[in-house]
């Protein structure tokens, strides 16, 4: 058997084993590619965070949904291509850990007893010296963002959490980016950060076309030259005038765009 294992969770492995079935053809799903010839099927049992079967987990090969559970928690795919799959479940309030399977021609991938952790909340306060817009986007580990509204023009709250050390910084129009918090979240419990903005610089100028005269509606953007904040994109008014806010202190690449022309 071939034994899969969470960095983050090291109690909870994953162990796989190939059983021999009477393969058949069948089809990837988008995305997916795989050796062409008899397919292959993966089946596993779900559990909750109590360790009992989970109905009702959602199942899903490569991104695409392919299988549901019942009241025994057990799942069975369709016939895949020979090749590497990664597999996903989704259940409301639990967090899986992703798991790799390796699909061989006329064999059966048992992924075993796949146990689910309860996820995790997060709330927190954000500080500035003026009023916030009423939704911000919280950032979690640079690669992840939800836009939530506040509560009190300072208060935020997150749901559904995947467990474990995270990341979290707020951009709002307007400011430049709250430096970044690093948060360990607890499974079923939530934690909390403070998160401070400041007033970001802005940048104002005027679009011409190649004759001189204004450009309204001219696209222009805005970004650190070291990538450290994301751009900012404005348009330009009716007499082709500009504001780019919420920069950050540095060096910026400014471009315009209109009609198929970039200056």
């Amino acid at each position: 058997p071939e034994r899969f294992v969470s960095k983050d969770h090291p109690e909870r492995s994953r162990r796989a084993a190939l059983i021999r079935v009477q393969g058949g053809p069948g089809g990837a799903p988008p995305g997916i590619e795989g050796r062409r010839g008899l397919g292959g099927t993966i089946a596993g049992r779900v559990l909750g965070a109590d360790g009992r079967p989970l109905a009702g987990a959602h199942v899903f090969i490569g991104g695409s949904a392919a299988a549901g559970t019942g009241a025994s928690g057990v799942f069975r795919t369709g016939a895949f291509p020979a090749g590497q799959y990664r597999v996903d479940i989704r259940a409301a309030g639990l967090s899986f850990e992703p798991v790799l399977a390796d699909v061989e021609v006329s064999l059966e991938m048992s992924l075993g007893d796949l146990t689910g952790i309860r996820t995790s909340g997060l709330e927190g306060d954000i500080v500035a010296s003026e009023s916030l817009p009423p939704m911000v986007t919280i950032v979690l580990n640079g690669c992840m963002s939800r836009e939530v509204p506040l509560e009190g023009g300072s208060r935020f709250r997150l749901d559904d959490l995947p467990p474990g050390d995270t990341v979290v910084g707020v951009r709002a129009t307007g400011w430049a980016p709250s430096p970044l918090q690093r948060i360990h979240l607890e499974p079923g419990e939530t934690g909390r950060v403070v998160l401070h903005l400041e007033p970001g610089l802005a940048l104002s100028g005027v679009v011409r076309d190649p004759g001189g005269a204004p450009a309204p509606g001219a696209l222009v953007r805005v970004e650190p030259a070291d990538r450290t904040a994301p751009a900012v994109e404005v348009l330009a008014d009716g007499n082709g005038r500009f504001a780019a806010r919420g920069l950050v202190a540095g060096d910026h690449l400014v471009r315009a765009s209109l009609g198929g022309r970039t200056a």
